[in-house]
């Protein structure tokens, strides 16, 4: 019996394509696994099974007859960015002879962390004099990947004397004066919002 094959003969076993497999809500399909073997009647006939004794064995399972492997449940791509996979055939003669295939999966990133600001609260006083220029930044990060982890900032625009005055780096968190500042002191409340790139996912300060 031949070591396994993947279904595309282009592609080897040692560089099986890495596969989607990050939090399915449902079973999510891995690429089959394809044994060939060169003998006939039930000498030739093959069947699967995930490996058991490997570490993440109960997060998947695999037809016997067709080699299609599935997912079980959730994954957390945080944790863990690949999860490795052993697959055995075995073919159905007197003496049984086994193929074996190992392969990683990787975990594509869901977008499953909003942004969290490393304050709940920013505070700083400026002058009364000061002049256009950056007063404080505020500063976010998410614990996803790509674009789920890249973050863009903005101001609620319901603070409208806030607005009015003060604008927000979408870039870079750092709130800065616009104008002048009107001659009589005061307190500005000013609601800053985190937001990914991702599927919408928000956080406000």
């Amino acid at each position: 019996m031949s070591t396994l094959e993947s279904e595309q003969a282009t592609r080897a076993i040692s560089a099986f394509p890495s596969q989607p497999a990050k939090s399915p809500q449902r079973p999510s399909t891995v690429p089959k696994v394809h044994a060939i073997d060169q003998d006939s009647g039930m000498n030739g006939k093959v069947t699967y099974e995930i490996e058991k004794d490997f570490q993440q064995a109960q997060r998947f399972d695999i037809d016997a007859e067709s080699g299609v492997i599935t997912t079980r449940g959730r994954f957390d791509r945080e944790s863990s960015r690949y999860v490795s996979v052993t697959v055995i055939a075995k073919d159905s003669g007197i003496r049984p002879l086994i193929g074996i295939c190992s392969f990683q999966v990787e975990l594509l990133d869901e977008n499953d962390n909003p942004p969290v600001f490393e304050r709940t609260q920013y505070e700083t006083t400026v002058r009364q004099d000061r002049k256009k220029g950056p007063v404080i930044a505020v500063i976010a990060t998410d614990a996803d990947a790509g674009r789920n982890a890249e973050i863009e900032y903005s101001l609620d625009p319901s603070e409208i004397m806030s607005q009015k005055l003060f604008g927000i780096d979408k870039d870079t968190g750092w709130i800065y004066l616009k104008e002048s500042l009107p001659a009589s002191p005061r307190q500005y409340d000013m609601v800053a919002i985190a937001s990914d790139k991702g599927t919408q996912l928000n956080n406000i300060l």
